[in-house]
């Protein structure tokens, strides 16, 4: 019984990816991709407003209790540090994978309980529609089971183009030794 649920959970995996692929096309540049969410203060946000800015973007979700926040947020917090000087800018981006749980208040929340004081630093929430299109653009497949939600370990950091530049995850978390795209 348990190896026909897990054959189970591989086989909706691999139908969310291969869906995901036919129904949204991905633009060449994360700045043109066509959704609106929402930050921690419930303002509305596109991509498109940080044209122009280095962008860094990963997707979790506040609730986890696995090593992803940590192994997340260290990179990012190291990536701000390396950069706060920097010209262009670079921006922080957390979207959630749970938008139904992660509302702007709750966002707010970890955000404070994570001492992320920085106005670089920018969780976004909106419709589920709107979070698999940035999933997708990310290559960041994502699968909501029993109370977790499973979902590659990713950051793409991009140019003020909206090219990527960097991508860090599991096999690539050296900041120092992340290839260049």
């Amino acid at each position: 019984m348990r190896r026909a649920a897990i054959v189970a959970r591989s086989l909706a995996v691999a139908a969310i990816v291969l869906g995901a692929a036919r129904v949204f096309a991905t633009p060449a540049s994360i700045f043109d991709l066509p959704v609106t969410l929402q930050d921690e203060t419930g303002a509305p946000v596109r991509f498109e407003q940080w044209r122009g800015h280095r962008l860094a973007v990963a997707m979790g979700y506040t609730k986890c209790q696995r090593v992803c926040p940590v192994f997340t947020l260290n990179i990012m917090r190291e990536l701000e540090t390396r950069a706060r000087d920097a010209s262009p800018p670079l921006e922080l981006v957390m979207v959630t994978l749970d938008p139904k749980t992660d509302t702007p208040a709750v966002l707010a929340a970890y955000k404070a309980r994570q001492g992320l004081a920085s106005p670089r630093w920018h969780f976004l929430t909106g419709a589920i529609a709107d979070v698999e299109r940035v999933a997708h653009a990310l290559d960041a497949a994502f699968l909501a089971v029993d109370d977790h939600i499973r979902h590659r370990l990713k950051i793409v950091v991009f140019k003020p183009t909206g090219e990527v530049d960097r991508i860090f995850d599991w096999d690539h978390r050296d900041v120092d030794s992340a290839p260049e795209r």
